[in-house]
């Protein structure tokens, strides 16, 4: 790999996740606003608009997950004022699955938590591109699912986010002209899609990393991967995507024959695979 020893200024990115843990905790760091309000507002005004039935047949969901939802977007608000406080939480502690768990946000020290927040952004389809404690609030909606947005002329939320979140991106990397610029791809095919990569400056390579456990993706522990990666990335300050590839937590190692410049491969063996337990057995409630 031509740059795998070359200094780089790294951005990666995350996709979010449909559980959420809303419940209260000592606050850690200074929480942040979301950069897209106005279209936040926007979406969510034609989410409160929707029946439950047409909640449900959006999510493709139960009928208490879509009652759910129906009561968060009838209450939704921006207001992230001290007066609404016990309505938000920060994005890196309010979502609750494999990638997050993995990351373990609780864990990080202040210089590390520091970190975090200039280099990890998480895809979101109702909030665009949050940094990790940007505050939000109990929501559901994926970025693949086809909501026409009529107050911005966007048929879906693919092309609705496409450029703005392109443009968010560029500005991560604004003033460093002299570094090579990664962006290191976490996040799933449904999310990282709605980046559009032709309005990202040409200099900054895209750089995907693909997890497999007895050589093949397994989807949870895919998602545990990524966050597990992002976790690594924060711990280790990476400065080179040589550092990126002695990523080893958990059982994976780098795969040199199956990656390339754009794609980095890490593979974990059978044997290093985690015993299911009757507790990780179970189907986690997703809000």
């Amino acid at each position: 790999m031509y740059y795998s020893r070359v200094k780089m200024r790294l951005a990666f990115v995350l996709s979010p996740a449909k559980t959420l843990n809303m419940s209260r905790m000592e606050r850690l760091t200074e929480s942040s606003e979301p950069a897209f309000e106005k279209q936040t507002e926007q979406i969510a005004r034609v989410l409160s608009s929707m029946s439950v039935g047409n909640l449900k047949a959006l999510y493709n969901s139960s009928d208490s997950i879509a009652k759910l939802n129906h009561q968060r977007f009838q209450e939704f608000s921006i207001d992230t004022k001290e007066n609404a406080k016990e309505r938000y939480k920060e994005a890196v502690y309010a979502f609750d699955g494999p990638a997050f768990r993995g990351l373990a946000a609780e864990t990080l020290d202040d210089s590390e938590m520091e970190y975090c927040q200039t280099h990890l952004r998480i895809l979101s389809g109702l909030y665009g591109l949050l940094r990790p404690f940007d505050k939000i609030q109990a929501y559901r909606l994926e970025m693949g699912q086809k909501l026409a947005i009529p107050s911005t002329g966007t048929k879906d939320l693919y092309s609705l986010w496409g450029s703005l979140l392109a443009k968010s991106i560029n500005l991560l990397y604004a003033g460093e002209a002299s570094e090579t610029k990664i962006l290191l791809n976490l996040a799933s095919k449904e999310y990282f899609r709605a980046v559009d990569t032709d309005a990202l400056d040409e200099s900054i390579c895209v750089v995907e990393c693909v997890f497999k456990d007895d050589g093949r993706v397994k989807t949870v522990y895919a998602k545990r991967a990524r966050g597990l990666m992002a976790l690594y990335l924060i711990k280790k300050r990476i400065e080179t995507i040589e550092d990126v590839q002695g990523f080893n937590l958990e059982g994976y190692q780098f795969d040199t024959n199956q990656s390339t410049d754009s794609v980095l491969v890490f593979q974990r063996s059978k044997r290093n695979m985690p015993v299911k337990s009757t507790e990780q057995s179970r189907k986690r409630r997703r809000e």
